[in-house]
Parts: C-alpha cells; sequence; structure tokens
C-alpha cells in the first residue's frame, strides 16, 4: 500500500512539473537561454497572465528574473547580505515588526534600472515579503504571508 502511494505521489509530481513546463513559450526559454547562457538549472513559474519568472542560482547567488511573453526581461532580483540594505530597512522592520526575523534579503532592478530591496521576514512558518525603496523607506506589502510550502514546480534544462 505504502508503495502504491509513493508511486501515485511521484507521478502526480511528474506530470504537475511537465505541465507547469510547458506552459512557458519556447520563445520565452529561448531568450533567457541567450541571455543566461551558462545557466542550466532553471526554475520556472507564470506569473499572472504574460509574465514568467525563471528562478537560478548564479555564481552561486540566488537570482530570479521576470521575462515579459516576448522574453524581454521586465525585473531582476538577486539575493543580497542583510549588511547590504539600506540603512533604514532593519530599524524599520525593528519596530514595526517586532517578533519577526529577517530570512531572506534581495535587490530588486526594474527594466529601467529603478532599484527596489525585498526583506523576507517570517516568524516560525509565516512568512511575509516586504518591499523598500533604495533609500530604505517602505514602498508596499509586495505579497502577504504565505506558508513554508514551495509552490513552484521546478524545470530542469
Amino acid at each position: 500500500m505504502k508503495t502504491m502511494i509513493m508511486i501515485s505521489s511521484v507521478l502526480l509530481f511528474s506530470f504537475t512539473a511537465f505541465s507547469q513546463e510547458s506552459t512557458i513559450p519556447l520563445n520565452v526559454k529561448n531568450s533567457f537561454a541567450k541571455k543566461y547562457p551558462g545557466i542550466k538549472e532553471v526554475k520556472w513559474d507564470k506569473e499572472g497572465k504574460d509574465q514568467f519568472e525563471a528562478g537560478f542560482i548564479q555564481n552561486g547567488i540566488k537570482t530570479s528574473v521576470i521575462l515579459d511573453e516576448e522574453g524581454e526581461i521586465e525585473e531582476t532580483e538577486t539575493q543580497i547580505q542583510f549588511s547590504e540594505l539600506p540603512s533604514g530597512i532593519i530599524p524599520y522592520i525593528n519596530s514595526n515588526y517586532k517578533d519577526f526575523k529577517i530570512s531572506e534579503a534581495a535587490k530588486i532592478v526594474d527594466e529601467d534600472g529603478n532599484v527596489n530591496f525585498e526583506a523576507e521576514i517570517s516568524i516560525g512558518s509565516k512568512k511575509q515579503d516586504l518591499l523598500f525603496d533604495k533609500l530604505g523607506n517602505p514602498v508596499q506589502k509586495k505579497s502577504g504571508s504565505r506558508d513554508n510550502e514551495k509552490e513552484d514546480e521546478e524545470d530542469q534544462n
């Protein structure tokens, strides 16, 4: 019985991963491959109606890019050290989210070169992303809280 459940789980995961892969247009994948020729392991997600996110590791740094349906990069997000956040962010979090800890930090650059910073804060399994401008001023809460589970499926090229 355990074997049957395990086989069913593997098959379900395989079908889910395949269906996620098939939602990414070939021109988007090809454009990504031209812009990042050395990257072989990519985790793809569909973002909204006409955007696609490619998550990968580049030079040991967690990175993701958002591409439009034409394969043009709209945004690049690169993981950074907490110490690289603008000086006002950590005091803001300590003051407004007292029990939360910063679990990840990222620098976000849009297609026009505008820079923002993201701090993922967490308490237990609850996580929340906070967005700040280049000076460290809060911009908006990027995506509400979420569970620890990953929703993304991995696509190995």
